[in-house]
Order: C-alpha cells, then structure tokens, then sequence
C-alpha cells in the first residue's frame, strides 16, 4: 500500500533512472514509509482499544466500590475518604489499558507478520517460476 504521493513521484523517479540501484532506492523508500504508515496506525489502533477497555474497566470498578463503601461498615471505614476510591478505580482502569494495548500490539504484529511472509514466499515463487 503506497501513499498516492509517493507513488506518482517513486514511478517517475525509477523511469528517469532505469538502473537496478535507482529502483532498489526508490522501492527501500517507499517500503519504509509504508511501513512507517503500518506502524503509526497500529499506535493509535492499540491506544483505541487500551482506551476502551480503560473506560469500561473504570465503569466496572467504580460501581462496586461506591456500593460496597454505601453497604459495608469495613469498606466505609478504610475506603471512605475519595482518594482510596480514586486509588483503586485508576489503577484497575491503568492496568486494563496496557494490557489491553499490549494485546493488541501483539495481534497486530503477528497480523503483519503472516502478511509479509505470504507476500516474500509469493514473491520468490514468481522468481523461481519466471527462472
């Protein structure tokens, strides 16, 4: 997946310079911008998903906590002032988000990874094809 700027701009370059070198560096460019494409929508993939397993994960602490503290006189005792309450909601969100997130990084490497593999072993099967 090429951006349509470079596109324009790698096809016109490898035609002024025919050479296997121009086209090896031209083609490196546009592999590491995809890449880099690749890599920046995966971020904000896996900041989406920590997001929502944060704001869920905090829904679903809150509600327990501001209960047990209404019905229980332990609970009102130790967690009754809001910053325990706070402590406890922030650090069950914090965790669901990198989780979460990791998670999803890892989904989306190993996704990307089975893509470039099909891609190189096609590659090569045209080559000793073609051979």
């Amino acid at each position: 997946m090429v951006p349509r700027l470079l596109h324009l701009s790698t096809i016109n370059a490898i035609e002024s310079n025919p050479s296997p070198a121009g086209a090896t560096k031209y083609c490196g460019i546009a592999i590491l911008i995809c890449w880099t494409l690749r890599l920046r929508r995966s971020i904000s993939e896996a900041a989406i998903a920590g997001l929502k397993a944060a704001a869920v994960t905090a829904v679903c602490t809150a509600i327990p906590t501001f209960a047990s503290v209404r019905m229980s006189k332990w609970a009102k005792a130790n967690l009754g002032n809001p910053v325990a309450k706070t402590v406890i909601i922030t650090y069950a969100a914090g965790m669901a988000y990198f989780i979460a997130g990791e998670k999803k990084v890892v989904e989306l490497s190993r996704k990307h990874s089975l893509e470039a593999a099909k891609a190189r072993a096609k590659s090569e099967y045209t080559l000793t094809k073609s051979n």
